[in-house]
């Protein structure tokens, strides 16, 4: 087996976090060739302020475009806003203009939002994907061809603008993420972004996964170990408590409902259908309606939001805690933020 790898950064592709690949690598004897050139790039996550002396000629022409010439520009055949668009919004998530109400049906509507609102932003991060596309072009071009190309999760500028243009080459691209258990990880062929997207979604995926099981015992072993990886899971970004408060409600013969939250500006929101979901509104939503139902609601939002680029709060859980207290307080009882 005589496969040759490009790993688009060693950032994230790590042997701490992708320990059997390396494994894999080295017991195979496969060439691999990281990329190294742009660290300080790849974890902007869409604030290019201290890159402006490489992109301002790019925002330049940008911005003297019309929004419809901007929406439609494109840099080697290769659209600019849709490379862009999930690390923009990566940005922009935690602002209440866009939190507070939900995202754009339409990536052309978002887009148009973008233009309005953020657009000092947009211009910046059109030319960041304008930089890599060119990057990219080039660094292929001096590099000798590869069997296989490792790129971590694919929703970030670097990633899309690189994707995107292994479309049109015989190089496989297999994008890999991190497993909650902290030990495993996803890694598929495909030319997307993983994140709430995995291939094991479709049946026929799952029913070719399992196939070689012969019998209902191998089968409820390999559930079994898989189970015990869950529990024996140690997140690497979360450390989770040994206990927590009781929760108790006035009305306790209510039934319950239990609703587990993610970082608002997680990119496996940013990604749902092209089109993204404004989570703290769709929370506010949903407990307002199950708590009007009779029905008590337990909010768990996610404790990764202190840490998150472009967040640095518990923002989810603090909007929430305020929006609560603007509901009468027989829904406020019914209603629990942890």
């Amino acid at each position: 087996m005589n496969l040759s790898i490009l790993v688009a950064d060693s950032l994230h592709i790590n042997k701490k976090n992708f320990g059997s690949f390396f494994k894999f690598i080295e017991k195979i004897k496969a060439k691999i060739y990281f990329e190294d050139s742009h660290k300080d790039w790849i974890s902007l996550y869409g604030v290019y302020d201290q890159k402006l002396d490489k992109l301002y000629g790019k925002i330049e022409i940008l911005s003297k475009l019309t929004e419809d010439e901007l929406w439609k520009f494109k840099i080697n055949d290769i659209q600019l806003f849709p490379i862009c668009r999930a690390e923009l919004l990566s940005l922009v998530a935690p602002q209440p203009i866009w939190y507070s109400t939900p995202y754009p049906q339409t990536s052309k509507d978002i887009f148009s939002k973008l233009y309005t609102e953020n657009r000092t932003a947009l211009f910046q991060n059109m030319a960041a994907a304008w930089y890599w596309i060119d990057f990219w072009k080039k660094r292929l071009l001096e590099l000798n061809s590869f069997t296989h190309c490792c790129v971590f999760s694919g929703g970030l500028i670097y990633q899309k603008s690189l994707i995107e243009q292994l479309k049109y080459t015989p190089t496989k691209v297999m994008v890999m993420e991190s497993l909650f258990t902290g030990n495993e990880y996803y890694c598929e062929e495909r030319y997307s972004s993983i994140a709430n997207n995995c291939d094991i979604k479709h049946k026929a995926i799952y029913t070719n996964h399992v196939k070689h099981l012969e019998t209902g015992n191998d089968y409820d072993r390999e559930r079994t170990k898989a189970i015990n990886k869950i529990l024996l899971s140690k997140n690497k970004n979360v450390e989770q408590p040994i206990f927590s408060e009781e929760i108790k409600f006035l009305e306790n013969n209510l039934p319950c409902v239990g609703i587990i939250g993610q970082v608002v500006n997680d990119f496996s929101v940013l990604e749902y259908e092209n089109k993204g979901i404004s989570t703290i509104n769709f929370y506010q939503e949903l407990i307002f309606n199950l708590a009007s139902a009779n029905i008590n609601v337990i909010m768990k939002t996610h404790p990764w939001e202190e840490k998150k680029n472009n967040i640095r709060t518990a923002l989810t859980k603090d909007v929430l805690e305020k929006y609560v207290q603007t509901l009468p307080e027989n829904l406020q009882n019914r209603i629990h933020i942890v």
